[in-house]
């Protein structure tokens, strides 16, 4: 991340009561993968969005988790051209 404009302009939506998106591309950790045990639903994109949403105090914060495991950043980069175009996003975390 080149600076944290774009995130404290979300955090500052996200106190007024705005809506806010947050997205997130990656692959086994944001979508959750755990070895021997499959997909849990207590994922990265998970636990930090609801940390984001806990401390801004406002329900309206909306989640796209495109985590898929097994990706590497090519394809990461194609899920981002598919998706982030139909839904922007005020943050978006990615990791591969």
């Amino acid at each position: 991340m080149r600076n944290n404009y774009r995130f404290k302009k979300a955090a500052k939506k996200s106190i007024d009561g705005e809506v806010v998106r947050i997205a997130y591309l990656g692959g086994s950790v944001t979508a959750g993968y755990i070895p021997q045990k499959g997909n849990t639903e207590n994922n990265f994109a998970k636990m930090s969005f609801d940390y984001f949403s806990k401390k801004s105090k406002n329900n309206k914060c909306l989640i796209s988790n495109y985590g898929v495991s097994g990706t590497d950043s090519f394809t990461g980069l194609a899920i981002a051209e598919k998706y982030l175009e139909d839904e922007p996003a005020d943050v978006i975390f990615v990791e591969y």
